[in-house]
């Protein structure tokens, strides 16, 4: 067993997202942010400024206007895709780190949070339950609490963890509850807490394997999200447990298994091109 005091001060160590994107995280949410309000906070942010230049640009077509000022691309791109656009950036650096003890290599939590965040977008137009915009940040970020909790996993915890999903048929999440008495949505939702990222943002990551604890759309589009990146191959792969998950997700947000093939095969597309842009 694990010392929770010591997980959920360690959950304060991550670095801390810049307060623009902080700022711009609970602005998106908020029904009365304008516009002017969003290009004011980025302007005092020269790298996220710089950055959301070059992506509006490179989404520009031949016959469109340079995007030359702050005020431009936040018309262009719209308040969800500059979230979008800041956030990962900001996460990048800790997210390509390996995380031998969830068999994930140098970049590959990355790539699954990229491919995650990719897949809700895809969902928007296709489902009749509401994408709420705050979305794509939450399935970014929805393993964030891997990267705490693998501090505390020896090779000890590691042996029980492992039996517990090969033998007792636990899913991950189930065999950290039983054998650490977290799992790592709950360590990710004191992360959110620590960013002050917005409320719905730190349910979403908590329940984004079990949705059903609360039934809001937030967590089983993360759910769902989550079960298409491990699909494609990213990640750590699909496990048994997970086809209950889909399933699950599936029927919420009314797709069929046709539905859920061209999703993986359009975000299995997107996925190269968009982690070349954050390079």
């Amino acid at each position: 067993m694990i010392n929770l005091d010591e997980v959920i001060s360690s959950s304060s160590d991550l670095e801390p997202l810049p307060m623009s994107v902080t700022r711009l995280a609970s602005m998106v949410v908020s029904d009365d942010t304008d516009l002017n309000e969003i290009a004011e906070v980025i302007s005092y942010d020269q790298s996220l400024t710089a950055r959301l230049l070059r992506w509006a640009n490179s989404a520009a077509s031949a016959n469109t206007m340079p995007v030359t000022s702050v005020d431009d691309a936040v018309m262009r791109m719209g308040t969800g895709i500059i979230l979008e656009v800041a956030m990962a950036a900001s996460v990048r650096k800790e997210f390509n780190q390996s995380i031998p003890e969830y068999g994930l290599t140098e970049g590959e939590l990355w790539k699954h949070s990229i491919a995650s965040a990719l897949a809700v977008d895809i969902f928007k137009g296709r489902t009749s339950v509401e994408v709420p915009q705050e979305s794509f940040t939450t399935a970014l970020l929805h393993d964030v609490g891997k990267l705490v909790l693998m501090q505390y996993l020896d090779a000890d915890t590691l042996g029980l963890l492992n039996t517990a999903r090969q033998k007792g048929g636990a899913s991950e999440r189930q065999a950290e509850s039983e054998l650490l008495l977290v799992h790592h949505g709950e360590v990710g939702g004191l992360v959110a807490q620590h960013w002050k990222l917005p409320e719905s943002i730190v349910t979403g990551i908590i329940y984004h394997h079990t949705p059903e604890e609360i039934d809001e759309p937030l967590p089983y589009v993360v759910q769902m999200a989550n079960i298409v990146a491990k699909t494609i191959g990213t990640g750590h792969g699909m496990d048994p447990t997970d086809l209950d998950e889909k399933q699950s997700a599936l029927n919420y947000l009314g797709f069929s298994e046709e539905d859920f093939v061209d999703i993986c095969d359009k975000t299995r597309e997107n996925l190269q091109e968009v982690i070349n842009r954050y390079k």
